[in-house]
């Protein structure tokens, strides 16, 4: 009894899975003036151990093998309209086959130097990405660099070499690249794409993904004797043998233009929900990071 009051508490209830509910009775009695006493009366109280519960479930990525675990942990029940809850997730290690990147980028004359750069930029830094993604994970990732342009036989219409993701030369692929220099000249998609094919279709079976990325429309196409001939606007799907090969090989293609460059001929060789055109070369760097070249993330969770 505190100052007329009487308080109550339980033993043991609450933090753990025992459920220490119980029915507390207090008997109790009162005086009168004249010294008479009451019967004894009982009040009771209800004891509610709310218990811990802890649930857990797993996913398997289907993707690259990674187990995605949730475990919650709340109350049981309780006695008002609150109750505790603790979320916690956890990544296991990815289980992921080799993985095989090609950046095909157009090195034509209508794109400026300064645009040239943030293009070079734009790769730069999602090969320093994917660096940090997967670094000591143990998975292999071989890395294409291709340029393509159009100019006459026999000059090449497209250069391309391909490096082990921490090659040194990838610390600056602004030198010793196939991205320096800039070949200029008019727009050969094909060319590119063909390296792009050589590329990735022998190693069908690994995970295989393809950034092109382009400010205009192909004007040039490959004779069968290799020579370059230009070519209409009306035929936009010259390139498509390469496409449809790339795609067969299991290759997540993401096309990505801008400036004035063609948008639905963009969209025949992006195979991840269509191309995407920015105003200017500066936005490239945002889009390939959220291209499907990284495994997902949980950006939000709610309850």
């Amino acid at each position: 009894v505190n100052g007329g009051q009487i308080d109550f508490t339980a033993n043991d209830v609450g933090g753990d899975s025992i459920d220490d509910s119980d029915v507390a009775g207090i008997g109790y009695t009162v005086d009168d003036d004249e010294g008479a006493t009451s019967n004894t009366a009982n009040a009771y109280v209800h004891i509610i151990d709310p218990l811990v519960e802890t649930d857990t479930v797993s996913a398997d990525a289907a993707l690259n093998g990674q187990t995605i675990t949730m475990s919650m942990t709340t109350e049981d029940r309780t006695y008002n309209d609150e109750s505790e809850v603790d979320v916690t997730i956890n990544f296991g290690d990815l289980q992921q086959a080799d993985v095989n990147v090609s950046f095909v980028i157009d090195g034509s004359g209508s794109i400026n130097t300064g645009e040239w750069a943030q293009q070079m930029a734009a790769v730069q830094d999602t090969i320093d990405l994917l660096r940090s993604q997967f670094n000591g994970t143990g998975t292999d990732v071989e890395i294409q660099l291709v340029q393509f342009s159009g100019e006459p036989s026999p000059t090449p219409d497209a250069f391309g070499a391909t490096f082990d993701l921490f090659d040194g030369v990838l610390d600056d692929i602004s030198t010793g690249t196939p991205l320096t220099p800039q070949m200029r000249q008019i727009t050969n998609y094909e060319a590119g794409l063909r390296l792009a094919e050589d590329f990735l279709v022998p190693q069908d079976g690994d995970d295989n993904y393809m950034v092109f990325i382009s400010d205009g429309a192909p004007l040039i196409a490959y004779n069968p004797d290799g020579s370059g001939t230009s070519i209409s606007s009306s035929n936009p799907s010259y390139y498509m043998d390469e496409v449809q090969a790339i795609w067969a090989a299991g290759t997540s293609v993401t096309a990505l233009g801008f400036g004035t460059v063609d948008k639905p001929r963009l969209d025949q060789i992006d195979n991840t929900g269509g191309a995407q055109v920015f105003s200017n070369a500066s936005q490239l760097g945002d889009a390939l990071g959220a291209s499907p070249l990284f495994p997902a993330d949980v950006i939000e969770f709610s309850l």
